[in-house]
């Protein structure tokens, strides 16, 4: 029930989602980032919200992620984590052309942020 889910990568950024699915408010293992090709690892300074499923890059430096307790944003490369919404959703894709996040959650659901 623990471990990664979901994984980004940008240049040298890899951003790691992950957490205790048994402990979803939990945030002292729901992400890890490199900002070396993986050759060292980081807790974020500021955690994302909980247990984290999916993350995707969104723009320079700047990643969602998202997962059943929420939706959180890095303008940082993954280094501070800012909680935006409380909205429950398992997976995340971003459109470039249309700068916007897809979401898609449990019985259908499905959400959308425009950037």
């Amino acid at each position: 029930m623990t471990g990664a889910n979901g994984i980004a990568a940008q240049g040298k950024i890899l951003l790691v989602a992950s957490g205790n699915y048994n402990s979803l408010h939990s945030a002292d293992s729901a992400f890890v980032y490199s900002h070396d090709l993986g050759r060292s690892w980081q807790l974020p300074v500021t955690m994302p919200s909980g247990y984290r499923s999916a993350v995707c890059f969104v723009g320079a430096n700047k990643a969602i992620t998202c997962g059943i307790t929420g939706i959180d944003i890095s303008n940082d490369g993954g280094v501070h984590w800012k909680k935006i919404s409380g909205e429950s959703f398992n997976t995340c894709a971003y459109n470039k052309d249309e700068n916007t996040v897809y979401f898609a959650g449990n019985n259908g659901r499905i959400g959308k942020l425009q950037l």
